[in-house]
């Protein structure tokens, strides 16, 4: 419950819209709390919130998205709207995925298994205090957040780790990044050390269980 009769704006952006209706319902019951805007991803979510005013204060975000992920989402609005504060409301577990957001600017980190009632005090606590801390995230969570082992790739890496995904070969991706095959070997090598993969699959499956590839676009090449 808000401390005050302050209204709560809040904008969400989630791929599926039985889920996404469901948390609106339950938010726009929380005292003080409304959803202004809602979107099934990133790109619409940015493209909504500039014809909306007032502005919301708090954005609830999804990492698996299609057209533009949590992550690339949060990066964006941060940089449009630098007063706003971020929940992360997702099924992704990977401790991977918690400690970039959280690095990248995310004000909070909550499962979509939690009770309304943890929503609610998320969003509180993000309003009031300007950060939630929930005791499922892993333990070891502000460790890791100053860990930079977990956030040192490029954008370049990131891009060659989400073509491991596709069914394209090492020559394919090396064309499609336009850099040669001995370019290709290095990215293969030093993300496989980065992240203490042993193989393409291992790094495939480490984009998925991460949310940078939804499982369901596996194989898509149009990253």
């Amino acid at each position: 419950m808000s401390m005050t009769g302050e209204e709560i704006k809040i904008c969400i952006a989630e791929k599926h819209l039985l889920i996404r209706k469901a948390i609106i319902g339950t938010i726009n019951n929380f005292p003080n709390c409304i959803v202004v805007v809602d979107a099934e991803n990133g790109e619409e979510l940015i493209k909504k919130l500039n014809y909306q005013n007032p502005r919301p204060s708090i954005c609830i975000l999804d990492i698996q998205m299609h057209q533009l992920n949590g992550y690339d989402t949060l990066i964006s609005l941060r940089k449009i709207y630098p007063e706003m504060r971020f929940l992360i409301l997702t099924i992704v577990r990977s401790e991977f995925s918690v400690t970039r957001m959280i690095r990248s600017g995310a004000n909070g980190y909550l499962y979509k298994g939690c009770s309304p009632e943890d929503l609610n005090n998320a969003i509180v606590d993000i309003h009031f205090k300007g950060y939630h801390y929930s005791k499922m995230a892993p333990e070891n969570l502000f460790k890791n957040v100053n860990d930079k082992k977990l956030f040192d790739l490029t954008p370049r890496e990131l891009t060659f780790l989400k073509l491991s995904c596709s069914y394209l070969t090492y020559i394919e991706i090396g064309k499609c990044m336009h850099i040669s095959p001995r370019s290709v070997e290095y990215y293969h090598q030093n993300l496989s050390h980065k992240l203490c993969c042993r193989n393409r699959l291992e790094l495939a499956l480490f984009a998925i269980q991460s949310g940078l590839v939804p499982i369901d676009r596996f194989n898509e090449t149009n990253y």
